[in-house]
Formats: structure tokens, C-alpha cells, sequence
């Protein structure tokens, strides 16, 4: 786990990563509520992606929204 290498303590790591979740849970419901199709939380697929967190279509044109 990446708290065990940081300077900071677990209980602060954990808060954040609870807001991460957060934040992506709320983005993906405002895509859906706006639209988008095919939405995709691309953590839950392969944990930490590289470039985004998550996928989503509108008009067949694809976003993904970047960290």
C-alpha cells in the first residue's frame, strides 16, 4: 500500500482515498445524468490507470476524464 511509504499516516490516506472514491462516483452519476453512455470507472478495471478514471460516450464521440 502506498501508505506504508509515505510520510503521512494511514488515517490520512484513507481519508483521501474515500474522497477520490467519492469524487468519481459523483462524476459518473453527473455524466449519466447528462448524457454520456457507456460510462466506465476505469479504477475498477485495472486499479490506478495511467492517463484517466473514467470513460464515457456522448454522441459517439468518446471522453475520458482525466485525473
Amino acid at each position: 500500500m502506498a501508505w506504508e511509504y509515505s510520510k503521512i499516516d494511514r488515517e490520512v490516506t484513507d481519508r483521501w482515498k474515500k474522497m477520490g472514491d467519492f469524487g468519481e462516483y459523483v462524476a459518473e452519476k453527473l455524466l449519466s445524468e447528462n448524457g454520456f453512455t457507456e460510462i466506465r470507472n476505469l479504477n475498477k478495471e485495472k486499479h490506478n490507470k495511467l492517463f484517466a478514471d473514467l470513460y464515457a460516450v456522448k454522441n459517439k464521440k468518446p471522453l475520458c476524464y482525466l485525473r
